[in-house]
C-alpha cells in the first residue's frame, strides 16, 4: 500500500468511527429527551408512595438502586442517606433562613435526642413556612374542584424544559402523599395499604398519634431538602 492509499484508508476507518459516533450521540439525546424524564418521573411516583423525595446529592446509582428496590428496600435505602445529611439539612436551612433559626435549632436538637413527636410535626410545619415563602402558596394545599396542587400553576413559571421539570419538580407538579386529603387517603389505602405512611393532614390535625418514628423524622428531613434544592435551582441562591 502506497502513501496516498494509506491515507485513504486511514480517512475511510475515521469516516466509519465518526459515524457511529454520531449514533450513539444521537441515542444519547434521544435518552435524556424522551426516556429519561419519563424514567425519573417514574422514580419520583416510586418514592412519593412511601412518602419520600428526590434530592439533589442522590447520584445515578442510587436513583438506579431506588428504581429496583422494594417498598421495605426503598425506606431503608432512603432512611440510610437520610442520616447521612441531616447535619448538612440543617446547616443549609440555617443559611437560607437565619430568621426561622430558634424552630429549626429545636427541631434538630429533638430530632438527635429522637423526641420524635415533637420533630415529625415541626418540621412539617417549617416546611410549609418555607413552601410560602417560596412560592406563596403552601406546598400541602390543593385546589378546590380539581384536586391538584396549589403549586402546580407556578411550575412553568420556573421552568419550561421537560427534563427539569420531571427531575426537579415533579413533587410540586403532581399531588404527594404528603398532601393527599384524609378520604381520599383512606381510599387508596384500602386498595394500597403502604400508600403514604406520612400525611401531613393527619398529624398535623391529630388524626394520627403513632408516626412519631426515626424514619418519619428523616422522611421530613427529606423533605426540607428538597424544598433547598428547589430554592438553590431556581431562586438564585448557591450552597
Amino acid at each position: 500500500m502506497n502513501f496516498y492509499q494509506g491515507v485513504q484508508a486511514a480517512v475511510a476507518g475515521i469516516g466509519v468511527v465518526m459515524e457511529e459516533f454520531q449514533k450513539n450521540i444521537r441515542e444519547a439525546v434521544f435518552f435524556f429527551q424522551e426516556r429519561f424524564p419519563k424514567e425519573y418521573v417514574k422514580i419520583h411516583q416510586k418514592l412519593n408512595r412511601r412518602s419520600w423525595y428526590i434530592i439533589n446529592d442522590l447520584t445515578l446509582n442510587e436513583l438506579i438502586e431506588l428504581q429496583e428496590c422494594d417498598e421495605l428496600e426503598i425506606d431503608n435505602v432512603m432512611s440510610d442517606y437520610a442520616r447521612r445529611i441531616v447535619n448538612e439539612t440543617e446547616f443549609r436551612l440555617l443559611e437560607h433562613f437565619p430568621h426561622r433559626s430558634n424552630v429549626i435549632n429545636q427541631v434538630f436538637f429533638a430530632h438527635r435526642n429522637e423526641c420524635f413527636a415533637l420533630s415529625v410535626p415541626t418540621m412539617l410545619t417549617l416546611a410549609d413556612g418555607i413552601g410560602h415563602e417560596l412560592f406563596n402558596v403552601s406546598i400541602y394545599s390543593v385546589e378546590r374542584g380539581t384536586g391538584e396542587p396549589k403549586t402546580k400553576k407556578m411550575v412553568k413559571n420556573l421552568e419550561e424544559n421537560e427534563m427539569s421539570r420531571s427531575m426537579y419538580l415533579y413533587p410540586l407538579d403532581a399531588l404527594t402523599s404528603f398532601a393527599e386529603g384524609t378520604n381520599n387517603l383512606e381510599k387508596i389505602r384500602l386498595q394500597d395499604v403502604d400508600f403514604a405512611p406520612l400525611n401531613r393532614h393527619q398529624v398535623v390535625h391529630g388524626l394520627v398519634s403513632e408516626y412519631d418514628t426515626e424514619l418519619n423524622s428523616l422522611r421530613c428531613v427529606v423533605l426540607l431538602s428538597y424544598l433547598l434544592d428547589i430554592k438553590e435551582e431556581y431562586f438564585n441562591d448557591a450552597r
